[in-house]
């Protein structure tokens, strides 16, 4: 069990129908993952604070004929998975 969620094999129906009734059998079990999951998707994913304003800024930036900023701080999601990677981050 990770941080923020249950891994499972994407292409394994049975394995995540397994994990599933895991989930419905022991949902005191579930709490604190649950809690962290929904705290990341509300701080992360939030639509008005963090996905329209970039998407805004994308689009601005392609209208107007600019290359687009690749502007990440370092408590993004994009940043945090782009760190553990082989891309380079330009400042």
């Amino acid at each position: 069990m990770g941080s923020m969620g249950l891994a499972v094999d994407f292409f394994s129906i049975a394995t995540i129908a397994d994990r599933i009734d895991e989930v419905f059998d022991h949902p005191d079990r579930m709490q604190q993952l649950r809690h962290r999951a929904r705290e990341t998707a509300v701080c992360d994913f939030d639509l008005k604070t963090r996905q329209l304003p970039g998407w805004e800024a994308l689009v601005a930036d392609i209208v107007a004929g600019r290359r687009p900023a690749l502007d990440l701080d370092d408590d993004s999601v994009a940043h945090r998975r782009l760190a553990g990677s082989h891309h380079r981050v330009r400042s």
